[in-house]
C-alpha cells in the first residue's frame, strides 16, 4: 500500500480557494455593558486575550451597550471592559469552548480607567444564544477520564442523548472505520447519520460515513457533540455533529511522555473463555508544544504507538462427534434422504453417504460439544498501530491568524490462524484476514479579522484512508478440495466461504484494496450588524473511492433449505441451497457536493434571541467515475417488456445509464433543496440564570459510497443459483460464464434468471426533521441543570425490499416449495432474488433527558445525564442491501429500532482531592496529589428478533419470524448459568405457519442490560528540581468494568437452532491498566 502525500492537493485547493472559506470551530462572545444603574454604556472597549498564545480580539459596544466578538479559537481568555470615567472590569479564566456562543455581561463602576476590578468568570454559564442541544467535552475530561484504548470517540457518548447503535460500547467509536463499527447514534439517528468534524473540516470515511481516525486524547483540545437543532453551518445528516479541535502550541513549552500497560494476568476472565486471552497491550508516546516565535508562531507534535498481542475467544455451533458418525438421534425432526425422500430410521445416517469434500471440511473443523454443538476457540490477534499528529499556528498580524494540522495513522493486523480450524480464517473471528489501514487527514485554516464586526475564515481539508485486506494463506480453497469450479481469486488467497444456517459460517474470500479520499474548501463570513449576527458561506465536498475487489471469486455455498430436516445433514449429503461466484470488479464511486447557508442570530430584545437559518443542501448521488454506469429497475419497463438499449440481453426492467428516462447517475440529483433551521433562546427572568430554548430543523441524508454496487449484470459477471447439483459440481445444470472480459461487452449473454440489487427508478433524498425544547438553570456549586425534550421523524429513508419474493403454493409441501423458488416468483422467468433499493423507510424518535454539568470548580468536574427514549422504524440499515426487509411489505416490519434503549444513565467525574494541611510534612506528602476519575454507564438492553429459522413463508427471503404460543419471559433473579442456558422461554415459540412470515414483530424481545464502571486513580509527584518545579510525574491505575460485571450479548434467537435462547458471548471482564506520565 503506497503512502501518497496530501500536501500537494492541499496546496492546489488552497490556491484555488477564495478568501471566504468556512471555519466551524470558532466561537463568539457577546453581551451588554452597563453602569450601576443598568444604563447602557456605548463605545466601551472590549478586549479578549487568549491566555496561552497572547492572541487578541478587540471590539466596542454599540449605542445600546451591546457587543459581539467573533473568530475566537476555543481556549481560556482574559476579558477586559473599559470606558473613560469608569473603572475597568476584568474577567479572568473565561473558558470558551468549540463553536460556543458565550454571553458575558459587564457592569462598570464609576472611577478611573486605570483602576480595575478583577473577577473569576462563571464556569456554569447558561446558554442564552442558541437553540442547539450541545454537550462539550473539555480537555480536563479527555485527558483525565479512563478511556478504554485511549479512544476519545468513546466520550461522544457522554452526551445525554447519544449512545451506541449496536450491542457493546467499546466496539463503538473505534476511531477507525474497520468493520464499520464506529457508529455513534444521536437523537435517534441511524449510526451513519452523525457527522464528525476535526479542526473545522469533515473527517469521515466516505465509504460508510463513520469517523475516520481521530487523535489520541493528549492531542485533542476539546470537542462538542450537538444532538439536536444544530446550525445550518454544518452539513449534518439528521443525527448529530461532533466538532473537535486539536491541541496547539502556546508561549510555554509543554508536553507529556506516557506509557500504558495491560496484561491478562491482572484481568478478569471473560465469562465464556476457557482460559485467559493472553492480552499484552502497550500504548506509548508523547507530545510537545511550544513557541517557535513568542506570540507569533506555535508548534505542537504528538506520537502514539500501540501494540496488542491477544488470544480472544470466539464461539460457533459445529457438528458433534455423534453427528460426524451419522448419529442425528438428538434431532427432534424426522430426517429424510433429500434425494429419495426415504426417512432415516431413528435419524441414523450411513456415513458412507457423506460427500468426500464435506468430509475434508470436517477435518478442518473442531468437534462440537455433545447436545449443543457449541465450540469455543481462541486464535492469536496481533495489532500494531502508530499515529502522528502535528499542528502549527501563526499569528501573522493582529488581524490574520492561520494554522495547519496533519494526522497520520497506520494499523497492521496480520492474519494469525490456527491449523485445522477454518473458523479462524474467517473475518468473523477478527483474526482471519491480513488487514492494513492507513489514514491521513490535513487541514489548512486562515482567519482574517477585518474589524470587530466582520470576520472571514478560509479552510481547505483533505481526508484519505486506504484499506488493504487479504485472505489468510494456509487453507485450501474449494478447487483444492476437489470442486469443479474456476478459481478466480489471486493465487495463494483462496478460502472456503461457507454458511450452514443455524450452525456456522466462514465468511470471507478474496482480496481488496480500497483507497477513499474526501475533502475540499468551505467558507464562512461573520458580520455583526446592529442586533443581527449574520453568518453565511458555503462548502464543496469532493469525494472519490476506488474499489478493486475480488469477492466470492472462489465460490460460496449456503445450506439453508433444510431439505433433509437439518442443514448440517444437507451439507454432509452435498445438497447446497445456493451457490454464488463472482468475477473481480472495479468501481470508483465519486461525487462533488456543494452547499451554502445563511444564519441570522437576531437579538430581538435583551432577553430573546432568534436563530433564523437556511441551508441549500443539494442531494447529489455518488456515481461510478470510471465506467459512468448505474443500474436501475423500472417496474413500468418490466410490465411493458422494455429491455435496455445499451445491453439488450438484460432482462426487461433492468436499465442502465444511457437508456431512455434513466439519469446518468441512476438517481436524479436535486439542486432545489433548501432546509430551514430555526430556533429561539429566551432569558426567562432576565438575570442570565434561566433559559428556555427550542429549535426545529430539516436535514437531508446522502448516499454513502458503499451504496454504489456494480457487482451485478451488466457491470460484472456473477452467478447465483439455487439448489446446485452438488458441492463437487455446482455448474452441472448451469452455464459456466467464466472467465469474463472487462468491461462487459453489450452482447454478453447474462444469466437468466438474474439476481440483482439495483436502485428503483425515481429515488430521492431522505428527509429528517428534528425538534427540541430545552430548559437550562444555573445551579449552586457552579453547576448547570438541563432538562430537554428531543424528537425527530424521518421519511423516505434508504432501504432494500425483496421485489421478487416467491409466492407460497398451498398445494405443495414446504420442502417442495423451497425446491422451486424461481418457478413461484412473480418475475421468476427473468429474475431470482431482486433486492430493490428504495425510499421505503420511516422512523420516529422521542426522548427526555436530564443532565447536570459542573466544570472544574473546587477540584470537581462533573457531567451526568439520564435519558428516557423510544425509537420506532421499519428497519435501520446503514446502506443499501445491508438489511433487506423481512417481508415484501416494509410496513410489516415497523417496530423498535435495533439500537432502541429505553433507559440510559451516564456519569463522568474528575475529582482532584484537596491538598493535605496536616502539621506533618510526611503526611502531607502522602495524602496530597491524588485524583479519582470515573465513567459510569447503566443502560437498558437492546431488542432482538426471534427468527423461525425455517423458510415456511417459502418466499426465499430467509427472515421468517417465529409464531408466539406462550409466555416468552422467564422469572427474574436467576443465576448466570441459568440465564446463559435459557435467556428466554423458547417453548413459547414455534415455527411460523406455512405461507406466513410469523406473527411476532421485528425486535420482539429485549436483550440483557448493560452496566459498567470505569475508574482511574492517579497520584502526581512534583519534580524536586528548581529548574523543573512546574513538572510532575503522574502514576495512573485504571480499571475498566471495575465490578467485573458480566454484560451478556443478545442470545441466539433462531428457534430451529439447538442453541436457541442460549447466550454465547459477553463483553469484556474487568481489565486493569497502569500508566505513567511525565508532564512538563
Amino acid at each position: 500500500m503506497r503512502c501518497r502525500s496530501l500536501f500537494f492537493p492541499l496546496l492546489v485547493l488552497a490556491l484555488s480557494t477564495s478568501p471566504s472559506i468556512a471555519q466551524l470551530t470558532s466561537a463568539s462572545i457577546s453581551g451588554k455593558v452597563t453602569d450601576a444603574s443598568q444604563s447602557a454604556i456605548p463605545d466601551a472597549s472590549v478586549t479578549a486575550v487568549d491566555v496561552a498564545t497572547g492572541n487578541t480580539v478587540t471590539g466596542r459596544t454599540d449605542g445600546e451597550g451591546n457587543y459581539v466578538l467573533t473568530g475566537l479559537l476555543p481556549d481560556t481568555y482574559r476579558l477586559k471592559f473599559g470606558k473613560t470615567g469608569f473603572e475597568s472590569n476584568i474577567q479572568e479564566n473565561l473558558v470558551i469552548t468549540v463553536g460556543e456562543r458565550a454571553t458575558v455581561n459587564s457592569v462598570l463602576q464609576v472611577g478611573s480607567v486605570s483602576d480595575s476590578i478583577t473577577v473569576q468568570a462563571d464556569s456554569a454559564a447558561v446558554n442564552l444564544q442558541s437553540p442547539t442541544v450541545s454537550t462539550v467535552i473539555d480537555s480536563k475530561l479527555t485527558q483525565e477520564l479512563p478511556l478504554n484504548g485511549r479512544n476519545v470517540l468513546q466520550l461522544a457518548q457522554l452526551a445525554p442523548d447519544a449512545g451506541p447503535t449496536a450491542t457493546g460500547p467499546y466496539n463503538q467509536g473505534a476511531s477507525r472505520p474497520d468493520l464499520a463499527n464506529s457508529y455513534v447514534g444521536a437523537s435517534g439517528g441511524r449510526g451513519d447519520s452523525t457527522a464528525f468534524y476535526l479542526d473545522g473540516a469533515l473527517n469521515e470515511d466516505v465509504l460508510t460515513q463513520i469517523p475516520n481516525v481521530f487523535p489520541d486524547p493528549d492531542a485533542i483540545q476539546e470537542f462538542s457533540l450537538d444532538t439536536s437543532s444544530f446550525s445550518a453551518k454544518f452539513a449534518g445528516l439528521g443525527g448529530g455533529v461532533m466538532n473537535a479541535v486539536t491541541r496547539g502550541g502556546t508561549n510555554q513549552i509543554h508536553g507529556v511522555l506516557f506509557e500504558f500497560l495491560r496484561n491478562s494476568a491482572l484481568n478478569g476472565r471473560n465469562y465464556f473463555a476457557t482460559a485467559q486471552d493472553g492480552l499484552k497491550r502497550n500504548q506509548f508516546g508523547g507530545t510537545i508544544g511550544g513557541p517557535i516565535r513568542k506570540d507569533k508562531t506555535f508548534g505542537f507534535f504528538s506520537y502514539q504507538g500501540t501494540t496488542i498481542r491477544q488470544n480472544p475467544t470466539s464461539s460457533a455451533t459445529v457438528l458433534t462427534a455423534a453427528q460426524r458418525a451419522g448419529d442425528f438421534s438428538s434431532d427432534s425432526n424426522q430426517l429424510v434422504n433429500p434425494t429419495t425422500g426415504a426417512i432415516f430410521p431413528k435419524n441414523y445416517i450411513d456415513p458412507s453417504l457423506f460427500d468426500p469434500i464435506a468430509n475434508k471440511i470436517l477435518a478442518l473443523l473442531p468437534v462440537g460439544a455433545p447436545g449443543t454443538g457449541l465450540v469455543f476457540y481462541t486464535s492469536p490477534l496481533v495489532e500494531n498501530d502508530k499515529q502522528f499528529v502535528g499542528r502549527v499556528d501563526e499569528n501573522v498580524t493582529s488581524n490574520l491568524h492561520l494554522y495547519a494540522s496533519y494526522l497520520y495513522d497506520a494499523l497492521s493486523e496480520p492474519a494469525k490462524t490456527i491449523p485445522n480450524n477454518i473458523l479462524t480464517a474467517s473475518n468473523a473471528s477478527g483474526t482471519g484476514i491480513n488487514d492494513y489501514w492507513q489514514s491521513q487527514f490535513a487541514v489548512l485554516n486562515t482567519t482574517y479579522v477585518f474589524s470587530s464586526k466582520l470576520t472571514t475564515t478560509v479552510v481547505t481539508s483533505m481526508s484519505r484512508r486506504t484499506n488493504l485486506a487479504k485472505s489468510a494463506p494456509g487453507f485450501p480453497g474449494w478447487t483444492d478440495l476437489g470442486a469443479n469450479i474456476p478459481n478466480l481469486v489471486a493465487k495463494g488467497y483462496s478460502s472456503l466461504p461457507l454458511t450452514i444456517n443455524n450452525y456456522f459460517s466462514v465468511a470471507w474470500d478474496g482480496i481488496y484494496e480500497i483507497p477513499a479520499t474526501e475533502g475540499g474548501p468551505a467558507n464562512q463570513w461573520t458580520w455583526v450588524k446592529g442586533a443581527h449576527t449574520l453568518e453565511f458561506g458555503g462548502d464543496i465536498l469532493w469525494s472519490k473511492v476506488i474499489k478493486n475487489q475480488d469477492y466470492e471469486g472462489d465460490g460460496s455455498y449456503t445450506f439453508s433449505n433444510d431439505l433433509s430436516g437439518d442443514n448440517a445433514l444437507d451439507f454432509l449429503l452435498s445438497k447446497p441451497s445456493n451457490f454464488v461466484q463472482e468475477a473481480s470488479y472495479y468501481e470508483t464511486p465519486s461525487r462533488m457536493l456543494p452547499a451554502a447557508y445563511f444564519v441570522d442570530t437576531w437579538r430581538v430584545t435583551p432577553r430573546l434571541v432568534l436563530t433564523l437559518g437556511i441551508r441549500w443542501n443539494p442531494f447529489v448521488p455518488v456515481f461510478d467515475n470510471t465506467y459512468h454506469q448505474a443500474g436501475v429497475f423500472s417496474p413500468a419497463a418490466y410490465a411493458n417488456n422494455i429491455h435496455s438499449t445499451q445491453y439488450p440481453t438484460l432482462p426487461p426492467g433492468l436499465l442502465v445509464a444511457g437508456d431512455p428516462g434513466v439519469p446518468a447517475r441512476g438517481i436524479d440529483s436535486n439542486y432545489h433543496i433548501i432546509d430551514p433551521r430555526i430556533g429561539f433562546a429566551y432569558d426567562v427572568f432576565g438575570n442570565g440564570h434561566t433559559s428556555l430554548r427550542g429549535g426545529y430543523g430539516m436535514y437531508q441524508d446522502q448516499m454513502t459510497a458503499n451504496m454504489i454496487n456494480l457487482n451485478y449484470s451488466p457491470f460484472n459477471v456473477s452467478v447465483s443459483f439455487t439448489n446446485p447439483a452438488s458441492i463437487e459440481n455446482p455448474y452441472q445444470r448451469q452455464v459456466n460464464p467464466f472467465p469474463v472480459v472487462k468491461p462487459t461487452p453489450p452482447s454478453t449473454p447474462f444469466q437468466i434468471p438474474e439476481a440483482a440489487g439495483p436502485f428503483v427508478l425515481g429515488m430521492k433524498a431522505p428527509t429528517i426533521q428534528q425538534y427540541n425544547l430545552t430548559l437550562e438553570q444555573q445551579a449552586p456549586y457552579s453547576s448547570l441543570v438541563r432538562i430537554a425534550y428531543e424528537g425527530s421523524s424521518a421519511d423516505h429513508l434508504f432501504g432494500a425490499v425483496e421485489g421478487n419474493a416467491a409466492v407460497y403454493n398451498p398445494a405443495e409441501t414446504q420442502k417442495q416449495n423451497v425446491a422451486n423458488y424461481n418457478i413461484r416468483r412473480p418475475m421468476g422467468t427473468y429474475y431470482q432474488g431482486l433486492s430493490l433499493n428504495e425510499n421505503v423507510g420511516t422512523a420516529n424518535y422521542n426522548s427526555l433527558t436530564v443532565s447536570v454539568q459542573r466544570q472544574a470548580a473546587r477540584g470537581l468536574t462533573l457531567l451526568t445525564g439520564y435519558r428516557w427514549s423510544k425509537c420506532m422504524a421499519e428497519a435501520d440499515p446503514t446502506g443499501f442491501n445491508s438489511d433487506v426487509y423481512a417481508t415484501p411489505n416494509p410496513h410489516d416490519d415497523r417496530s423498535r429500532c435495533s439500537y432502541d434503549t429505553k433507559n440510559q444513565f451516564k456519569a463522568s467525574f474528575v475529582w482532584e482531592l484537596p491538598k493535605s494541611h496536616f502539621d506533618s510534612s510526611v503526611v502531607n506528602a502522602v495524602l496530597s496529589g491524588w485524583m479519582i476519575n470515573g465513567l459510569v454507564t447503566f443502560r437498558s438492553g437492546q431488542p432482538f428478533t426471534v427468527l423461525s429459522g425455517v423458510d415456511n413463508s417459502t418466499s426465499g427471503i430467509g427472515k421468517d419470524r417465529a409464531d408466539l404460543i406462550g409466555n416468552p419471559n422467564l422469572p427474574g433473579g436467576r443465576s448466570h448459568a441459568q440465564v446463559v442456558k435459557a435467556y428466554f422461554n423458547k417453548a413459547a415459540f414455534t415455527a411460523n405457519a406455512l405461507g406466513t412470515y410469523g406473527d411476532t414483530s421485528r425486535m420482539f424481545l429485549t436483550g440483557p442490560g448493560y452496566s459498567d464502571i470505569d475508574l482511574a486513580i492517579t497520584r502526581s509527584f512534583g519534580i524536586p528540581l528548581k529548574s523543573r518545579e512546574h513538572d510532575r510525574l503522574e502514576f495512573r491505575a485504571e480499571s475498566f468494568n471495575l465490578a467485573n460485571r458480566v454484560n451478556f450479548s443478545n442470545p441466539n434467537a433462531t428457534i430451529s437452532s439447538s442453541s436457541a435462547g442460549t447466550i454465547t458471548s459477553a463483553q469484556d471482564p474487568r481489565i486493569l491498566q497502569f500508566g505513567l506520565k511525565y508532564i512538563y
